[in-house]
């Protein structure tokens, strides 16, 4: 049985990694947009509001103006939903703590870099300089950090989260993806 839950930090090529495991392991890929765009058609809402839970931090207004609940509901609905089945890549910046405790036939894992490495993936893939980039990363960290902690109540950072931790640039991502 294989079913992955990655979290990757922004830059650390998590959604790369997932993607080669997934076609090793004739898997499907699920990435945010897909689960996302999955739990909006099922359930009939906004797909914007639903970035809320793997995008951005929630602010303020967002939280008088949107029912957080319900929809965070319906996304949690569709990760388990998909928990639920063999040869699935689940990736999203926070996946792994999405994944219920106890659960035992899913490997967490969370892929981390360098900032140096993470900012170089930012400038590349965003057209960004260095110093956008690494204000990029910081925020992205940051909100990410603060999201979960509002949202679920737990430290993404914290490791019995995860039963493995991969920095990205410690070999080529196919390495990784073959080794995992």
């Amino acid at each position: 049985m294989a079913t992955i839950a990655i979290g990757q930090r922004l830059g650390s090529g998590g959604a790369e990694l997932g993607a080669l495991i997934a076609r090793r392991l004739e898997a499907r890929f699920l990435g945010l947009d897909d689960l996302r765009g999955e739990a909006a058609s099922l359930y009939q809402a906004d797909p914007e509001q639903l970035r809320v839970f793997d995008t951005r931090e929630p602010h303020f207004w967002d939280w008088l103006t949107t029912d957080t609940t319900r929809l965070l509901t319906y996304f949690h609905a569709v990760v388990l939903k998909h928990l639920a089945e063999d040869q699935v890549v689940l990736v999203s910046h926070s996946m792994p703590v999405w994944v219920p405790q106890g659960v035992g036939h899913v490997l967490r894992v969370r892929t981390i870099a360098p900032l140096e490495a993470r900012m170089k993936r930012v400038m590349d893939e965003e057209r960004l300089s260095a110093r956008q980039a690494e204000h990029r990363i910081r925020e992205s960290d940051r909100e990410v950090q603060a999201r979960v902690r509002k949202m679920l109540g737990v430290d993404v950072e914290d490791s019995q989260f995860y039963d493995a931790v991969l920095n990205s640039t410690s070999a080529p991502l196919d390495t990784l993806a073959t080794e995992s």
